[in-house]
């Protein structure tokens, strides 16, 4: 019997790619079998691991970050979230921006959304929830006058804890002018804690 073939080239070309097929499938019969023995260790598996969560996956980025194992570190200032936190980066063209947390300070909430930063810092201004956000828009863009696209150098504080509750770096931020970010904003008494 006599098949249809276009040329002998196509022909084996195909048989490759069916080959190749055959291959890959074969491959990757061991990922999806019932057998709980692992293929590459010969050891046995007894559960799945679960993935991680969306904290944990923070948690593993902030304690392997460059920042985060330094001493002494100095970084370009990508964005300014508020008075006491901006996102940084190691170099220009790193893919690795974090946020870090400036010591020493407490700036005012500049958003709604921290309902309990912002009902705490309400009671310790003696000022409404709305008069914290405005001073906090406020701050947010002297800081941002004064950090963003800047290089500053971060300082980690050995009597300090290495990463907030949010899993940022604890960090004294000092300008390019020398300047201690945090002396800054006490004295232009934009501090909450004073």
């Amino acid at each position: 019997m006599k098949t249809f073939t276009l040329t002998p080239a196509l022909d084996r070309i195909a048989a490759i790619l069916a080959a190749f097929a055959l291959i890959l499938l074969a491959s990757c019969i061991p990922a999806f079998s019932q057998d709980t023995t692992s293929v590459q260790t010969g050891v046995q598996v007894d559960s799945i691991q679960q993935p991680m969560t969306k904290d944990e996956i923070k948690l593993r980025y902030a304690l392997s970050h460059a920042i985060t194992n330094s001493d002494t570190i100095s970084v370009y200032v990508l964005r300014v979230i508020d008075g006491d936190t901006f996102i940084a980066v190691t170099c220009f063209d790193c893919d690795d921006a974090i946020s870090i947390r400036v010591l020493g300070i407490d700036t005012p909430e500049k958003d709604f959304r921290p309902a309990k930063q912002l009902e705490r810092q309400s009671r310790l201004l003696g000022v409404t929830k709305k008069e914290v956000v405005i001073a906090g828009t406020l701050v947010a863009l002297e800081a941002n006058k004064v950090l963003q696209g800047q290089v500053v150098k971060l300082i980690r504080d050995r009597h300090e804890k290495n990463l907030d509750k949010y899993h940022r770096p604890l960090r004294h931020v000092i300008m390019a002018d020398g300047t201690n970010y945090a002396k800054w904003i006490k004295s232009k008494n934009y501090d909450v804690k004073k």
